[in-house]
């Protein structure tokens, strides 16, 4: 072989693992956590049964435990003759395809799919899939009266306030509302809500079924007679008669405060304003419902 053969082999020797490296350097690089997600496609799949579809008109409620009356929709995945609206019963159950009576008063949504689950896949089913939602509330009812715009039975959800069914009956129908009570079973007293902050009674804000709401009307005096603006004023402890007066807008030049009259019940009692803001007499202290008139002045 001569000494040019030699020379050329040598330098194809050399260069050929050259452009094999340069090669696969040119090769681009996957993250790797793009390489992960690429790698295992189905397994990032959502399962049917985690999948978070829920109906708005229907809500599931944390907390809410079912009972009977209630509307529950229930769907088995791909079991349509499984799925579909099942009533409470009044003792606790719904009648389910297969299983017949289950018993489910008190449980949450949850708590039924899971027992589903469990006895479907016990007895009929490979790996059955449920999804149970409250489609109507009607287990838990509590009644709001009083100084409300829709008075009437409402149903509970969940945990819910007495001022959150103050608002589902539309709202107070006056303003002034200091004064919520609510009537439980088994309590012989009241528990009374106050609105300006203070809370009496036990301190209970959330309802029970079966409560019973009355939102108190404002306490009020009326004023009537030579005033600016006769009528009702809202009342508050320790109020005077003058201080009422004020309220009305203030007496006008017709007014005689020698003569001023307050109508409480039966009884009827003789006031000298005039006397009173000058001074000489104390103030009168008013209760709720008094009825304050101030005289016309002959002159």
């Amino acid at each position: 072989m001569s000494t040019i053969h030699v020379l050329l082999i040598a330098m194809l020797a050399l260069t050929a693992p050259v452009r094999a490296a340069t090669a696969e350097d040119a090769a681009p690089q996957v993250p790797a956590e793009a390489a992960t997600t690429e790698a295992a496609p189905e397994d990032a799949a959502p399962r049917a049964d985690t999948l978070d579809t829920p109906d708005p008109a229907s809500p599931t409620v944390p907390g809410y435990g079912v009972g009977p009356r209630d509307v529950l929709a229930i769907e088995v995945f791909q079991e349509d003759s499984l799925s579909g609206e099942f009533v409470v019963a009044e003792d606790g159950t719904i009648d389910f395809p297969l299983l017949g009576r289950v018993e489910v008063d008190g449980l949450s949504p949850s708590e039924i799919d899971a027992l589903l689950t469990r006895r479907l896949g016990a007895e009929f089913l490979v790996d059955p899939q449920v999804q149970v939602q409250v489609r109507a509330f009607a287990s838990k009812p509590v009644r709001v009266l009083g100084a409300v715009k829709k008075p009437g039975i409402y149903q509970l959800s969940g945990p819910t306030s007495v001022l959150e069914i103050v608002a589902m009956a539309g709202g107070m129908s006056t303003t002034g509302v200091t004064e919520l009570r609510i009537t439980r079973r088994g309590r012989a007293d009241p528990i009374v809500v106050r609105l300006d902050g203070a809370e009496a009674g036990d301190g209970t804000w959330n309802l029970e079924e079966g409560d019973t709401i009355l939102v108190m009307p404002p306490k009020v005096v009326y004023v009537a007679g030579e005033v600016d603006k006769p009528g009702a004023v809202p009342f508050s402890e320790g109020m005077t008669v003058s201080q009422a007066v004020i309220l009305a807008g203030g007496s006008n030049q017709q007014a005689n405060l020698r003569k001023v009259f307050i109508k409480r019940g039966d009884d009827q009692i003789r006031v000298n304003l005039k006397r009173i803001l000058q001074g000489r007499e104390e103030d009168v202290v008013l209760q709720p419902d008094d009825q304050v008139l101030i005289s016309e002045s002959v002159l």
